[in-house]
């Protein structure tokens, strides 16, 4: 029984999320990032209208966990529709 509970409990894991040896050359397809829903010039005040959450994922691009820290941002580049964004083009 306790050998049955030391398999059970390796099988689990650390509980830690990272990203797998085996999954590093798909991780870009796997995650989402924020993209323009439309085209966007320079000096747009982003509303959350204006952006969409897909994949697949630069490592560059803002995560889509980040959606509502880019609403209210000034575009400082034109971005074209499903461009992903990146925090260097927010002010």
């Amino acid at each position: 029984m306790v050998d049955d509970t030391r398999m059970l409990e390796a099988a689990m894991g650390s509980g830690v999320k990272e990203v797998e040896a085996n999954e590093q050359q798909t991780v870009v397809l796997q995650r989402r990032c924020v993209r323009a829903a439309r085209d966007l010039a320079a000096g747009t005040v982003l509303t959350r209208a204006d952006l969409v959450v897909l994949r697949p994922a630069p490592r560059e691009a803002l995560p889509a966990h980040a959606v509502d820290d880019a609403v209210g941002k000034t575009l400082i580049v034109d971005v074209v529709a499903g461009q992903d964004l990146r925090r260097e083009q927010l002010t």
